[in-house]
């Protein structure tokens, strides 16, 4: 079927932005137009359609930015309908192949090829995605596993800007859980299917700081150790004890994890995309007025990570035994890389004052002064909790060498973090709540001097 550029009143049908009357007979139009177009050239267009009303926005916008006016999303449903009726919907058909999909993805890594996001690319990214922090977005599965595998493409080709686009999203909603399917498709496919490719996902720091950076801050409410397991539960068998290995990510992970932070300190640092969460959306979910969920710590669901890792060392779980030396290998990279977060933020001169040399070891300078406060007196309570947590339900397979070690690891974070200003602790109630800890010889130490 084709499509005048101007339609009975005068008005461009591509731009859907200028649209100001017929609305719904325009809206049927482009539906049918679409789905009589072959594939990908229906694709092509979708993207080219979502891109016009966009660039018409941001034009607007840009003139009325000069008049001191708010400019609005005109015709936001127009978009919307267009990408549950046509671009998942095609896509969830049982006639679209394999093959078409992996063309799609192509399309759109293409689309997002270039150095630097732009805003009506970004604007594109959520108007095709944005629907899936909807209270009841249609088409939801297909939408994940399709957003999963665009993102797991993009990791592996390193497009920075599809990269970016997730990231602004996930900052945008707060670490949204209905946003956590995409990420463990993503972890699925680069730590769990094929284990052995996780440096791709790895290398991706490289393309998107922003990503790794707004992955981690994520990633802790994938696998959390909130939920207590049942193990001593009387109706207790095996199928309670993956709910033990959830809440532990898979090593390679860990490792991923512990190389981004080690070798990409300054990455997590970094001040967010601003001009983007504050953009308006064509879903109400996501409109402009919400706030940012900036983060000042974004390894802060980290830390029981790395304390209670080495509790897991050759532990069974149902007929898995987790590999003790890849375990304390990786987990010794996190660990490293959370006390070197904590230390980056101290103030002064990198090299230091000298001082550092005439220290004993395990020692550190008190001269430096503080950025900011990070982490909390709750944060290290939590920490405390699932440690408790967990050497009960693990007691049999835990030894006391594991909970030294989970203790001495407790004790360097609240160290390095105290000494760079990072964690101020005070209250009686918090220090209560370490001389309940089993003691080893560092972390009496650092108790004592808290």
């Amino acid at each position: 079927m084709d499509i005048d550029e101007d339609d009975d009143v005068g008005e461009d049908i591509w731009n859907a932005f200028s649209w100001r009357s017929h609305i719904s007979r325009k809206i049927n139009l482009m539906q049918k137009h679409f789905e009589e177009l072959s594939f990908p050239e229906s694709y092509k267009q979708m993207i080219e359609f979502f891109d016009t009303y966009f660039l018409a926005f941001l034009d607007e916008d840009n003139r009325n930015i000069e008049e001191g006016l708010p400019t609005k999303l005109k015709n936001s449903n127009v978009p919307r309908v267009i990408v549950d009726s046509c671009f998942f919907t095609f896509l969830d058909d049982s006639k679209f192949s394999a093959l078409q999909e992996l063309k799609l993805l192509e399309l759109l890594c293409t689309y997002y090829r270039g150095e630097k996001l732009d805003v009506p690319r970004y604007l594109v990214f959520e108007c095709i995605f944005g629907s899936l922090v909807d209270d009841e977005p249609k088409l939801q599965d297909v939408k994940v596993k399709f957003l999963g595998e665009l993102l797991s493409m993009a990791a592996g080709t390193e497009c920075t800007l599809i990269l970016d686009s997730f990231a602004i999203l996930l900052q945008k909603v707060g670490q949204s859980a209905k946003l956590l399917p995409v990420i463990s498709h993503l972890i699925n496919d680069y730590c769990v299917l094929v284990p052995s490719a996780f440096k791709i996902l790895e290398n991706a720091i490289q393309a998107s700081p922003l990503f790794a950076s707004q992955i981690v801050e994520a990633l802790p409410m994938l696998y959390s150790f909130h939920e207590k397991p049942r193990k001593n539960s009387e109706d207790a068998d095996d199928e309670d004890y993956p709910s033990i290995h959830q809440s532990l990510p898979p090593t390679p992970l860990l490792n991923i994890i512990g190389s981004w932070l080690t070798s990409n300190t300054k990455c997590f640092t970094l001040r967010k995309m601003h001009s983007f969460t504050t953009l308006p959306s064509i879903y109400a979910s996501l409109d402009e007025n919400m706030p940012a969920k900036i983060s000042k710590c974004p390894i802060t669901g980290l830390l029981s990570w790395s304390v209670l890792s080495p509790l897991f060392a050759g532990v069974k779980i149902g007929s898995k035994v987790i590999d003790t030396e890849e375990i304390r290998k990786a987990s010794s990279l996190l660990h490293f890389g959370i006390l070197n977060y904590f230390a980056l933020h101290c103030k002064g001169d990198a090299s230091g004052s000298g001082d550092e040399d005439e220290l004993e070891p395990g020692e550190v300078s008190e001269e430096k002064k503080p950025i900011e406060e990070l982490i909390f007196e709750s944060d290290i309570r939590n920490v405390i909790a699932y440690l408790d947590e967990t050497v009960e339900n693990l007691n049999e397979e835990i030894t006391k060498e594991k909970v030294g070690e989970s203790i001495d690891r407790l004790a360097q974070i609240i160290q390095v973090s105290k000494w760079s200003g990072c964690f101020l602790p005070s209250s009686k109630k918090f220090k209560h709540a370490l001389k309940k800890v089993p003691k080893t010889k560092l972390f009496s130490k650092v108790i004592k001097s808290l």
